[in-house]
Parts: C-alpha cells; structure tokens; sequence
C-alpha cells in the first residue's frame, strides 16, 4: 500500500474557495495513479515491499499571478506567468529507484514541489472550454510527469509526455 502524503499551501486563497475550483481527492488519484504506474510499476518486489512502507511527499502550493511570476523569474530567468512549475527532488525514476534500493536510512521519498496559478488555471480552462477542476488537475498531472524526470523540451520528449499526460487523464476519466 502507498503511503502519499500531498501538503497543500493555500495562504491567499480561502478553503471554500478552494474547494470549488480544485478537487483534491482527483488529485490525489492522479498521483497514486502516476506514482503507481510510472514508478512503482519499475521497481524489485524487495524495492516494491520498501516503498510501500514509505511516505511519498509532493508540495502544492496554489499561488497568486504576481507570486508565480517571481518564482518563474527567480529559478528559470523568465519574468511572466506561468500556470505550473515543478521542482523535482529528482532527475529521473531511475535516481528515486537508486535511492528506495540503496539508501537504508531512508524514511521517505521526497518527490519536490509543485506550484500553481489558479488564475492563469481558470483562464486557461475557459480558453479550452473545460472546467477549473479539469485544467487544474491536467497541471498538477503534467507537473508529476516532471517530478518523476519527463520534460518536453525535445519534440520527441514532448510527444512522449503528451502521450502518458492523455492516458492518465483517460484512465481517470477526465476528458476535455
């Protein structure tokens, strides 16, 4: 059984808020769902028992547009908004791998933070005719595809995270 453990920061936002423009128990599925197949799926059967009894942590914070515009600027040099920014613990599966199998002093598996703009969320959503819940959910799944070492810089790169991004919003039954 996984242990995940997704902290949410929402200081400028209230709870009620929140709660009608993120659904946090989809979320939630989307990262079992993610860590699951992605990682999981990759590990020994002794890795496997491991990781089963360690917390997986991801960060979520839900910011503002003038927020994410000075961490975009701070840590990647572009100064505008942006919808989501991820920031790995991690390279790739292969390093979180290495460290579930050779790190015995290991209590849990650190997987980074994830930032997002509802603001610029909701634009997008009403600029693709779906739901704030449904962008907001594709974000934090496109950020856990960063967390666990995909990008989308190379066309080939991107394709192959487009692809995994559309199966799982499938699988979750989340479709545009």
């Amino acid at each position: 059984m996984m242990i995940l453990d997704i902290n949410y920061s929402d200081a400028i936002y209230g709870d009620a808020d929140i709660d009608e423009r993120i659904d946090k128990d989809l979320i939630h599925e989307a990262a079992v769902y993610l860590i699951s197949s992605e990682l999981l799926g990759e590990m020994s059967e002794e890795a496997l028992d491991r990781a089963s009894e360690l917390p997986i942590y991801i960060g979520v914070s839900l910011v503002s547009e003038d927020e994410i515009k000075d961490i975009n600027r701070d840590f990647r040099g572009i100064d505008k908004v942006t919808d989501v920014l991820s920031f790995p613990q991690f390279e790739s599966t292969d390093e979180i791998l290495a460290e579930i199998e050779g790190d015995e002093a290991l209590v849990d598996i650190p997987l980074g933070d994830v930032v997002i703009c509802l603001d610029q969320a909701e634009r997008q959503s009403k600029e693709y005719g779906t739901s704030i819940r449904r962008e907001v959910t594709y974000l934090f799944v496109h950020s856990i595809l960063h967390l666990l070492g995909y990008d989308h810089m190379e066309e080939e790169d991107k394709s192959l995270m487009r692809a995994h991004e559309e199966k799982i919003m499938t699988a979750l039954d989340i479709l545009r």
